[in-house]
């Protein structure tokens, strides 16, 4: 298991944490939780990759000596994160390459951010891994668009979006340096256009600005709508922040018909010059 794998599956187990005591049942979790809590804060605090390597083995090796069910489906989610990683890669690295931050951390960074996306799948679609064989589930190569797991239906967490990109990660995840918020938010724009189109998009550093400038705006707002104009100023509030140049009018219009193609943002049809959020998606075939 390298580094890379290791990560794959501390978030799996994150990721699934909250259905453990319905699979496994009252008696077996509150047996075991102890142990999986304390391997997940041993990751947190780990200092070096061979320390995570190990607590990553010791995590995959409890699940799979435990129940069959439960090692399943941390089996399953680990593919899925795979598979969408793979499938982002390229454009989530195009877009760390433009932040000028290190390619090395574009998985890291993608599994955190997708911590505010919940999705459903198609079970049949999840290519069976539940014998001891298949442990060790390796990070697939990255793609370009073909989605060997259908999705059915994706949901952001906006609040979540806000609450990493603006406090950074450090304190949930200790092992993490504070992942860039256009990065957190990119990632899950990218996967969103990916699964709702026939092949990658890329999304731009201003793009990237102007979608977190948009959720720093509308965040505390239940519907997600926004006034053009404070997007923009807020957009390039945040900039500041982030030691980037404002945006002119011209840049900041571009980049809002960028995310509007990429299906994250769509007009107000009864509020001129308001945008929301999407936050919800409904998967094709």
């Amino acid at each position: 298991m390298n580094p890379h794998e290791s990560l794959n599956v501390y978030f799996a187990v994150r990721r699934i944490m909250h259905e453990l005591p319905e699979i496994l049942g009252a008696d077996d979790w509150k047996a075991i939780s102890p142990q999986i809590e304390a391997s997940m804060l041993a990751y947190e605090q780990s200092t070096t990759d061979d320390q995570r390597q190990r607590i990553g083995e010791e995590l995959e090796t409890l699940f799979w000596k435990t129940d069959k069910h439960a090692n399943k489906r941390l089996l399953d989610a680990m593919e899925v994160q795979s598979d969408i990683i793979a499938n982002t890669r390229e454009s989530v690295e195009s877009l760390v390459k433009e932040l000028k931050l290190s390619p090395a951390d574009v998985e890291k960074m993608t599994l955190a951010a997708l911590q505010s996306v919940k999705w459903d799948v198609d079970p049949e679609t999840i290519t069976p891994k539940s014998d001891e064989t298949h442990r060790g589930l390796s990070m697939k190569p990255g793609g370009g668009g073909a989605k060997s797991i259908k999705f059915k239906n994706l949901r952001f967490d906006v609040n979540d979006w806000l609450k990493m990109g603006g406090a950074g990660l450090t304190g949930a995840y200790g092992f993490m340096d504070s992942p860039h918020p256009y990065v957190l938010i990119g990632a899950a724009v990218v996967l969103a256009a990916t699964l709702l189109e026939a092949s990658t998009r890329t999304l731009s550093e201003p793009d990237a600005s102007v979608f977190w400038g948009f959720v720093v705006a509308a965040s505390h707002k239940p519907e997600r709508i926004a006034d053009e104009a404070v997007i923009f100023a807020k957009t390039n509030e945040e900039r500041t922040i982030y030691y980037h140049a404002p945006l002119t009018d011209a840049q900041f219009q571009r980049s809002l018909l960028s995310l509007e193609a990429m299906h994250s943002i769509r007009r107000v049809s009864d509020r001129p010059n308001h945008w929301q959020i999407v936050e919800q998606f409904s998967i094709k075939d």
